[in-house]
């Protein structure tokens, strides 16, 4: 074998076997190059499909006036802060105010218990006295 090639390297020089070998290579470089076509098509399509959804995304958030959404939001939550701040303030005062009432009722509960017992002290005296006068008149009378 020396000066001649080997017979693997023959039958892989044969220009049948390199015209078939690059047949087969042109055929899957073909056959790569339509599927490479095909997901190109589909990615472009869900491209496509996103660039859709962000653009009616795009178009629910705008503004169709001078201002931007965030900031009528932020000013908007700033309204419903103060609001709920200033009924709290309402709702606190409101509360002083019962609470204030509150105490002065239990206080003139406490003044009409106080005055009912004077007068249960009161007639009780005076039940006493109507009776030692009757006992007075009695014993004048019977005497």
């Amino acid at each position: 074998m020396t000066g001649a090639t080997h017979p693997v390297v023959a039958v892989i020089t044969a220009p049948e076997v390199v015209a078939a070998l690059i047949s087969v290579i042109v055929a899957i470089c073909g056959t790569i190059a339509i599927q490479l076509r095909a997901l190109q098509e589909r990615l472009k399509q869900r491209l496509d499909d996103v660039h859709a959804t962000a653009e009616a995304a795009r178009e629910q958030v705008t503004n169709h006036h001078g201002s931007n959404l965030r900031d009528d939001l932020d000013a908007l939550a700033a309204q419903m802060r103060e609001g709920l701040a200033a009924i709290q303030s309402a709702q606190n005062r409101a509360d002083a105010r019962a609470e204030i009432e509150r105490s002065e009722r239990v206080n003139e509960v406490r003044l009409i218990r106080e005055e009912l017992g004077r007068m249960r002290e009161d007639i009780q005296a005076q039940r006493e006295d109507i009776q030692a006068q009757r006992d007075t008149l009695t014993a004048h009378v019977v005497h």
